[in-house]
């Protein structure tokens, strides 16, 4: 497989992982947010999500965990995975995040667009850095939200 397939692939099965988090399709116990979500993230890892504040990832993972079931009508959508640069053991990519929700006060549909840092493993990738950026609505409007592609 070749290295976009390879992170395009890691990019939409982290989000299936967060989307059967939220919605709770999947055990709340410790050994299963493990395998799903903490063991994907290297050590040090961040993230800078649209309201620019940088949270590392203890606070996320403390986050993450608390939000099971917090979403039951989460669904996204990954658009347009690019791979930017291939690094060696590192590779930043750029890929769109669409997700709808039926979540009370939240917006039905958001989008983002986000560069990713990935470090390759011996099996897989690690998530290093992730910096979001919030799809301006007119881009919203102008294209359709495909349901149930990515979870």
């Amino acid at each position: 497989m070749d290295i976009q397939a390879q992170v395009t692939r890691e990019i939409e099965e982290i989000h299936v992982a967060f989307t059967e988090w939220f919605s709770a399709r999947t055990p709340a116990d410790d050994a299963t947010f493990e395998r799903l979500v903490a063991s994907r993230f290297e050590p040090g890892f961040t993230i800078v999500p649209p309201d620019g504040r940088a949270v590392a990832e203890e606070e996320l993972l403390d986050g993450l965990r608390g939000a099971h079931g917090a979403d039951a009508g989460l669904s996204i959508q990954i658009r347009e995975v690019r791979v930017r640069h291939d690094l060696g053991d590192l590779v930043i990519a750029t890929y769109e995040e669409w997700q709808s929700s039926d979540r009370p006060g939240r917006p039905p549909l958001t989008g983002r667009t986000s560069t990713a840092v990935l470090r390759r493993r011996v099996e897989g990738w690690g998530w290093v850095h992730v910096h979001e950026t919030w799809l301006p609505t007119t881009e919203l409007s102008g294209r359709p939200f495909e349901q149930g592609s990515v979870g």
